[in-house]
C-alpha cells in the first residue's frame, strides 16, 4: 500500500501529498485526493482541499 500515495516536496516544510487520479476503490484506500502538509515549531498541519479545485481555491 506504500506506492498509493505520492508525496511531493513544494516548500521547505511543505509537502503536497497526491493520491491516484482514478475513483475510489478499496485498493488506493479512497484516497484519491491532493493533501497539503506544512510542519511548523508548534506542530503539523494537514490539509484535505475537498473534492474540488474550486474548493481547494477557496481554502
Amino acid at each position: 500500500m506504500a506506492d498509493v500515495l505520492e508525496v511531493q516536496p513544494v516548500a521547505e516544510d511543505v509537502w503536497a501529498i497526491d493520491g491516484p487520479l482514478e475513483q475510489c476503490s478499496p485498493e488506493n484506500l479512497a484516497n484519491n485526493a491532493t493533501f497539503g502538509l506544512v510542519v511548523t515549531h508548534q506542530g503539523a498541519v494537514l490539509m484535505d482541499p475537498g473534492g474540488s479545485w474550486q474548493g481547494a481555491e477557496m481554502l
